[in-house]
């Protein structure tokens, strides 16, 4: 086991004594210009401690605490700022084979994961696998070792079939209903590709949430039978109006919610609104890189532009 930096470790002395009921996660410091300042907390358990120095020198700004996972973060989700955990299970350790053969991984710490982190889990498992051709799970050790056969460390050899099997069961787990939120298992080849997808990660979800509209778009393979690509967003009478206000250049598949929103279940209306009506749009945003929202509205120009491919649409 390395040693834990005497800095790092000064900070979780610091942050011991931290109650850890739901996620413990705080909105993170701010700048002087409001600016959030993203912060990873890493948990000083044994073991999930090891990350930080790899996190640090990839540039990230690393507090040990106690978690309820191994890594988290504060990000922007469709209620607000909100807790993601990040649970990092090592097959060069033998972490992700003791958990499992335990019953730990799914008895214990995925639960723990679904109550503490209600929108957003990772689960990263990290090691350079195979299966060789008598059927054994074999891994790869860092530094470009040889091929060897992977085992728990009471010494249980694992078959490949067997280890999938796991994988597959894991992501039947959060398959399940009482698993609310999204958890998604990532595989990846060592440390450095580990690290390198946590910061994705944060620097994805630290964006204000209305940046993301891939989930907004439509299906629009079935023209007349419209509906939204993600089958978690409700539909509404308010769906005609919102298709075919998400055609109009500017509009956008962000904007045309709240356009149905504000002219309600019948496209005839949008269509028919004066430079008056247009003016008394408006909505929400989320000021870049902060917590604040700012309303938003629509210029004279942009009004004009609008109401002019209206006019072209009906021709």
């Amino acid at each position: 086991m390395r040693a834990v930096p005497a800095r790092l470790q000064a900070r979780a002395d610091r942050n011991a004594a931290r109650p850890s009921g739901r996620s413990t996660v705080e909105a993170p410091p701010t700048d002087r210009e409001g600016a959030i300042r993203l912060i990873l907390y890493v948990s000083s358990a044994t073991g999930s401690v090891d990350l930080a120095p790899h996190l640090e020198r990839a540039g990230a700004q690393v507090v040990l605490k106690r978690c309820n996972t191994d890594i988290e973060f504060l990000g922007f989700g469709p209620a607000g700022p909100s807790a993601i955990g990040i649970e990092h299970k090592s097959a060069v350790t033998s972490d992700i084979f003791d958990s499992m053969q335990s019953g730990r991984l799914v008895g214990t710490q995925m639960p723990v994961m679904v109550r503490h982190y209600q929108w957003l889990r990772y689960v990263i498992i990290e090691g350079n696998l195979r299966r060789a051709k008598d059927g054994l799970l074999e891994i790869k050790k860092w530094g470009g070792g040889q091929w060897e056969p992977a085992y728990s460390r009471n010494g249980k050899g694992w078959m490949w079939d067997e280890y999938r099997k796991r994988i597959e069961s894991l992501q039947e787990f959060f398959s399940e209903p009482h698993c609310a939120g999204r958890t998604m298992v990532v595989e990846t080849y060592d440390v450095n590709e580990s690290v390198a997808f946590v910061l994705m990660l944060q620097a994805k979800w630290s964006r204000p949430y209305e940046d993301h509209a891939s989930h907004l778009q439509w299906d629009r393979s079935r023209r007349r039978e419209s509906v939204p690509v993600n089958p978690f967003v409700p539909t509404s009478e308010r769906d005609l109006t919102q298709l075919w206000a998400s055609d109009i250049d500017g509009i956008g598949a962000k904007k045309s919610a709240y356009l149905a929103r504000h002219f309600g279940p019948r496209p005839i209306r949008l269509a028919n609104a004066t430079i008056e009506e247009w003016r008394q749009v408006r909505w929400q945003e989320q000021r870049k890189g902060q917590f604040s929202m700012v309303e938003k509205k629509f210029s004279d120009e942009q009004i004009q532009r609008i109401m002019k491919q209206i006019g072209s649409m009906e021709d």
